[in-house]
């Protein structure tokens, strides 16, 4: 990693293993040592603000999007009184529907269980949650 001078931030480096739930349960691995550091192995990971856990079932990056657009909503309903619509919409797209843009493709073949979640959760419109 020094000739391409890479380097890992220690207190920010992760890993998961990927594998079914009940493999899982039969690894006993808390650590990986890379080069000089020990990289602790964690039940779910952030890459590119998406959220992997170890079974791949996408249930902590949807729990993720629809806390911030709990957050988000009920923000925008403390202040909407004083957009106009237009800018409403603005700022509901900046803040909720981005979210749901990154990492979309990752969402395909979700359970409908899973998607009716993060539809209801971000078609709030500013209502408080």
């Amino acid at each position: 990693m020094k000739t391409n001078s890479l380097k890992l931030i220690d207190s920010k480096t992760e890993v998961i293993v990927i594998v079914s739930a009940q493999q899982l349960k039969k690894i006993k691995l808390h650590a990986l040592r890379v080069g000089d550091c020990l990289v602790r192995v964690t039940h779910s990971v952030c890459n590119f603000g998406v959220q992997f856990e170890a079974e791949m079932t996408m249930e902590s990056h949807v729990t993720a999007v629809c806390k911030s657009a709990i957050f988000h909503h009920r923000n925008i309903s403390r202040i909407r009184q004083y957009l106009t619509a237009a800018a409403t919409e603005q700022v509901i797209h900046a803040f909720v529907t981005s979210r749901l843009d990154v990492g979309n493709a990752l969402l395909y073949r979700l359970p409908l269980k899973k998607i009716q979640r993060l539809q209801f959760r971000t078609c709030r419109t500013g209502q408080p949650a």
